[in-house]
């Protein structure tokens, strides 16, 4: 059996990642870490090199979409690097498999490299990790293959990349803030209405004495969320579930329904859209590829449950009954009258990929200019918020103490 048909079985079955430990016929210690469906496999693939089995170890597989992207930059930085001095790919995925800090992409270089020797092109390889290589890193790769210019692809792919990821980073800490803090009002505000509270009312409840409104609507309130304690743990799980799962598509639309909705948050959400899409399209029409096939492969690259996916699955469409891209964006409410103006000047003048860089160039400034002013905007907006529910809160323990005083000085 072929390397080529192995892996095809072995994708059919349940793979496993797995590292182990072993001698060789001399006695000298050797390890590594393979794909398999079972320790039997691994077994007879050590038994076939002459290696006598001493530690067979499940190893872990899953990363994060975060920790995917970190190591894929590093591998297309180092992979340009080597080509450019001349390794070539099987012997610069070896170097790269030896020092990589993640056992999953040692274990996927090394098959790589099996399979390349196998006589596999890198295009067609790549495509059983759909995780790690996205279709437009396949796309491009192709691509280089066919030119002969493999080491600029992936070096167009890594600055791509890397862009992405800085712009990424600069949304989530502009939304991670007022989120963090909203949590931490929302726990102490909690707290204070289940623990602190009732033993306020108990109190007041001894004297007998009347209690302002405010008083006992949150009296009320922190009764009720005793008594259904069980029933808010249960939905706080559930969340954390549907946030820390993987296959969590419903939460996914979820999510980008808000973010395409909430008054600020969706132009900030537009603006990275479009800086990703400028971003990918610039990219391909550097490399040579086509705009056809250029925005079929940014429309795979786009989240399922975003309707920039069917935005661009219109362009698709408009662009294949011969319509000029810019024209086609034109028709679309999506794209602000600078993009269809700077994309047809560049169709006219034969300097499309320029105008697309200059494009994705805007749209990553603008985004960050965003990100920014929602950080300046938010915090006295937070700081307000919190310091009402602390003082409501405040206010409705403390006042009754007044009309406490005056009840025991007529006693």
């Amino acid at each position: 059996m072929s390397c080529t048909e192995c892996w095809g079985y072995l994708m059919a079955a349940k793979l496993s990642l797995w590292r182990w430990s072993a001698l060789d016929i001399k006695g000298n210690p050797q390890s590594g870490i393979s794909f398999a469906v079972g320790k039997i496999e691994i077994m007879t693939l050590l038994c076939s090199k002459a290696l006598f089995p001493v530690r067979i170890q499940r190893a872990r597989a899953y990363e994060s979409k975060p920790r995917h992207m970190d190591h894929r930059i590093h591998f297309l930085q180092q992979l340009s690097a080597l080509l450019k001095a001349g390794i070539s790919l099987p012997d610069a995925l070896v170097l790269l498999g030896q020092q990589h800090a993640s056992p999953l992409w040692q274990a996927v270089m090394q098959q790589i490299t099996l399979r390349l020797n196998e006589g596999e092109p890198f295009s067609a390889i790549i495509q059983s990790w759909p995780e790690l290589f996205p279709p437009l890193f396949v796309a491009l790769s192709r691509t280089g293959e066919m030119t002969g210019k493999l080491d600029l692809c992936f070096t167009h792919l890594s600055e791509q990349q890397e862009q992405q990821r800085t712009l990424q980073r600069t949304v989530s800490k502009a939304l991670r803030y007022p989120l963090l803090t909203l949590c931490m009002a929302l726990a102490v505000t909690l707290g204070m209405l289940l623990f602190v509270l009732p033993t306020f009312a108990d109190i007041y409840q001894a004297f007998n004495t009347p209690l302002p409104a405010v008083t006992r609507i949150l009296m009320s309130v922190s009764a009720w969320l005793s008594q259904h304690l069980y029933i808010l743990a249960f939905t706080g799980l559930t969340a954390v579930i549907l946030v820390v799962w993987p296959a969590r598509k419903a939460w996914h639309r979820f999510t980008q329904y808000l973010l395409q909705r909430a008054p600020v948050m969706n132009r900030l959400y537009e603006s990275l859209m479009r800086s990703q899409i400028f971003m990918m399209l610039a990219l391909t029409q550097q490399s040579g590829v086509n705009i056809l096939q250029g925005l079929q492969l940014v429309k795979e690259a786009l989240p399922d449950t975003s309707h920039w996916r069917q935005v661009i699955g219109q362009l698709l469409e408009d662009v294949t009954q011969g319509i000029t891209l810019g024209e086609a964006m034109r028709q679309h409410g999506c794209f602000t009258p600078l993009c269809y103006q700077l994309v047809t000047t560049g169709e006219q003048s034969g300097a499309l990929d320029t105008m697309l860089e200059k494009l994705a160039d805007w749209h990553r400034e603008n985004t960050q200019l965003q990100a920014s002013q929602l950080t300046q905007l938010m915090e006295p907006l937070l700081m307000v918020i919190t310091g009402l529910i602390t003082g409501l809160l405040v206010l409705a323990m403390y006042l009754p103490i007044f009309g406490l005083g005056e009840a025991m000085g007529a006693g």
